[in-house]
């Protein structure tokens, strides 16, 4: 559309050309915060020597690092898009179109990489300003005068936990506590399409309704949605999949979800793939559990009655359709469609 844009050819990388790349990066952080950048495309393209496969993967990994480290560095976020496709792929079948078709061109930059990836509670600061690179610091100390005992190791750490539980919010990142508001955020879009006392044709229509909602809300994370897509579908040309690499990428995507939202999927909240048994009633494909092993985490800070068992089941099925939506409808929701559903 006359659009201008820029490309670029690379080759192979590994963590020794990082600085390289991250310099590279500065400089278009540089040129798209510029009067100049406002008249090309806001999505660069870098076309890599390189076929799908191990090499891809690995050279794909020092990229995202490299675009992490720059993105730390401007308050967790990029001025521009940067997108990858085999240099053979392009020129079998150039994309010259803007924006370029997100089906085939992959994302170097994973906003669950950088340090601030995470959902602001209301009332919290978050961590805009620029920051700068941290400082080597070098011990003048012989070798000998520098080793600690393991007591010395927990008096130092006891000290770091101290500054940490002051200092938290200013040490870069979010470290605030999850919101059981979230919960509430899943039950609506849940109910959306499942509500038990709509007629029987609602409930066995396709949940539009749930997916509109849930749609929306992704648009309004932009970085939770792209973070996503980078999970399900990182590696995926080179990976042999079987039911253990689906459930570990699976769990990936989860783990990505819950962060995002200040929770973890190993904790009082439990969320995991499981697969349907053989012998059981229902539809035989992946489909993802959700546990809340104490009711407390539905309490927001002025309830004072905890939840019952309907209230925990409620919200353990809607936590659990929204995770496993992710995978099963993932072409509805915009995101990037994985490989092995």
């Amino acid at each position: 559309n006359g659009t201008q844009a820029l490309f670029e050819t690379e080759q192979a990388a590994d963590l020794t050309l990082l600085r390289r790349i991250a310099d590279g990066l500065r400089r278009k952080m540089a040129f798209f915060q510029s009067k100049a950048g406002r008249r090309v495309s806001s999505t660069v393209r870098v076309l890599i020597n390189l076929p799908h496969g191990p090499a891809w993967d690995k050279t794909v990994r020092v990229w995202e690092r490299a675009t992490a480290i720059v993105a730390d560095e401007h308050g967790g976020h990029l001025s521009f898009k940067i997108v990858a496709l085999p240099l053979q792929e392009f020129l079998q079948a150039p994309d010259w179109e803007e924006p370029p078709d997100p089906a085939r061109w992959e994302s170097l930059f994973d906003p669950a990489q950088t340090t601030v990836f995470g959902l602001a509670r209301s009332g919290t600061r978050t961590q805009t300003a620029v920051r700068k690179p941290a400082r080597r610091m070098v011990s003048k100390l012989p070798a000998p005068l520098r080793r600690r005992s393991a007591r010395n190791d927990r008096l130092i750490l006891a000290a770091f936990w101290q500054v940490f539980q002051e200092q938290a919010p200013i040490l870069g990142g979010d470290h605030s506590r999850p919101d059981p508001a979230f919960f509430d955020v899943m039950r609506i879009i849940y109910t959306a399409s499942n509500d038990p006392h709509a007629d029987i044709l609602t409930q066995a229509a396709l949940p539009h309704a749930s997916l509109y909602l849930l749609r929306k809300y992704l648009q309004m994370h932009p970085r939770l949605r792209d973070a996503l897509s980078k999970a399900v579908t990182r590696g995926s040309g080179s990976m042999r999949w079987s039911v253990s690499t689906i459930f570990h990428r699976m769990q990936a995507v989860i783990a990505t979800f819950l962060k995002y939202h200040g929770w973890r999927a190993d904790g009082p909240l439990l969320a995991y793939p499981v697969l349907t048994g053989w012998g059981e009633e229902g539809t035989q494909t992946f489909s993802v559990v959700a546990r809340i092993r104490n009711p407390e985490l539905l309490m927001g800070e002025d309830d004072e009655v905890v939840p019952g068992r309907d209230e925990v089941r409620q919200a353990e099925e809607a936590l659990a359709w929204v995770l496993w939506a992710l995978f099963a409808y993932s072409d509805d929701l915009g995101l990037k469609h994985p490989v092995f559903w």
